[in-house]
């Protein structure tokens, strides 16, 4: 009892001292590229963020800012926000809370093969000032790998901080567009459109695996595979999000997200732009944690009930069962029985999505007495979206299961899909979001066969 007690004064302690950081990064320029690379809006979006922090009480001791164009901003290299993310790592303490914003251009490129590829087979980066391609290895240089983002997130939170990340930039290359608008511009270029430049060696950074993040939410201006707009010097975003924040019914993520989405179809209906070429904001992560705090606790999401029979159009679901010593088959996946499975089969899961939307999906894994387990998303924290895919370039994402386990326990996966509402939050399956489209679900069951491991 007495260490009880002590735990709890030591929690209360902790928050009660608990201390709120910000690190901004706005890259307007790109010191090694043409100036038609260059955007104008970062240096804005950074300065606007700023003056919404103080309002919030965030002391300037505890903001970091790298960016050009700011007065007193450090430079927004690769190697400087790197290290101000570092930096800030031994700083935190249970209980604290860390705003990181990026506003700039975003990249992706081919990914190395690795055990945990993306769905697209494309890695994104983030552009520093100093980005270029190395003229010797033609690979792109002075940019920030996502994993290394990440790792830096995961940092943050094993000392128990609470992470609200902000990303106006694009994920995604797309070809840029011929006499825009006056004021209009897109974040996210192609990394052919890059120049090439000296020979440079970076530090190579051996990066942990990806860790679950409990206390952490995400919003990013559009989807991986869309770009984002600046209108007139300023991220869309970043102004549709400082406009919901100065609101006074703002509580938590989840409120904040939906004002955020509200203002956001307000200034989009004012560009010069196709409603069609809007991007879909995207939100993750501990979403009904108040503001600057965290959930007392998170609850599991679960199947979708009565979900719709039909199978969204443009989207391929394949389940492969393959037994020790045998080829591969392919069975139904709708409410498959595969009975007994000798220790040793592999399952695998596959979706394939042209259907020209992104989806919203969900893998869930149960065993008879057991907990459920979320396989998708796999992380507590990532989002749920599968990203849009075509007929010409369909998005590709599949899952193997070795199954090893002894005994006759039941199992199953269970499979949820639904075509995502343009600019909404991705739905939680089971917790009330049932809102059209519906959504189609498979049940996969076995049991395995006893006495052989």
């Amino acid at each position: 009892m007495r260490r009880a007690l002590l735990v709890l004064a030591a929690l209360l302690c902790a928050s009660a001292h608990a201390e709120r950081y910000a690190v901004l990064v706005g890259v307007s320029q790109l010191a090694l590229q043409p100036r038609a690379l260059w955007l104008d809006g970062p240096r804005h979006d950074v300065a606007a963020v700023q003056t919404t922090l103080a309002a919030q009480g965030i002391p300037p001791a505890h903001t970091t800012v790298l960016a050009d164009g700011v007065p007193g901003a450090t430079p927004p290299t690769q190697a400087a926000i790197l290290a101000a993310l570092d930096g800030l790592t031994p700083r935190l303490r249970a209980g604290d809370s860390v705003l990181l914003y990026w506003s700039g251009h975003g990249v992706r490129s081919p990914a190395p093969p690795k055990a945990s590829q993306e769905p697209d087979g494309l890695d994104e980066y983030l552009l520093a000032r100093d980005a270029q391609i190395d003229r010797r290895t033609g690979q792109l240089v002075g940019a920030v790998h996502d994993a290394a983002l990440g790792a830096r997130i995961d940092a943050w939170q094993a000392r128990g901080a609470q992470v609200f990340a902000v990303f106006d930039t694009c994920h995604a290359a797309s070809s840029t567009r011929d006499a825009p608008p006056s004021g209009l511009r897109w974040r996210g270029l192609q990394t052919q459109q890059l120049r090439s430049g000296s020979p440079r060696t970076e530090v190579a950074e051996t990066l942990p695996a990806p860790q679950p993040r409990p206390a952490y939410t995400a919003f990013y201006a559009s989807e991986s595979h869309q770009r984002t707009p600046e209108w007139k010097g300023a991220g869309l975003f970043t102004q549709a999000l400082l406009h919901a924040w100065k609101s006074a019914d703002t509580p938590s993520y989840r409120s904040l997200a939906t004002a955020t989405l509200q203002q956001y179809q307000q200034l989009a209906a004012t560009l010069p732009i196709a409603r069609s070429a809007w991007p879909s904001p995207l939100f993750e992560g501990d979403l009904d944690a108040p503001l600057w705090g965290r959930s007392p606790h998170r609850t599991a999401d679960s199947a979708l009930p009565n979900p719709s029979a039909s199978l969204p159009s443009g989207v391929r679901v394949q389940l492969s069962v393959q037994r020790p010593g045998q080829a591969p088959q392919i069975v139904p996946v709708a409410d498959s029985d595969l009975g007994r499975l000798p220790s040793g089969t592999l399952l695998t899961v596959a979706v394939d999505n042209s259907s020209g939307a992104s989806l919203d999906m969900a893998l869930v894994y149960r065993a008879t007495g057991n907990p459920a387990r979320s396989l998708y998303p796999a992380l507590a924290g990532d989002s749920n979206r599968l990203d849009a895919g075509t007929t010409n370039a369909p998005v590709h994402w599949q899952q193997g299961f070795n199954l090893t386990a002894d005994g006759a326990v039941g199992e199953t996966l269970v499979l949820t899909l639904a075509p995502a509402l343009p600019r909404s939050l991705p739905r939680r399956f089971g917790l009330g979001d049932n809102a059209e489209p519906a959504a189609w679900q498979a049940q996969i069951r076995w049991q395995m066969e006893p006495g052989k491991k």
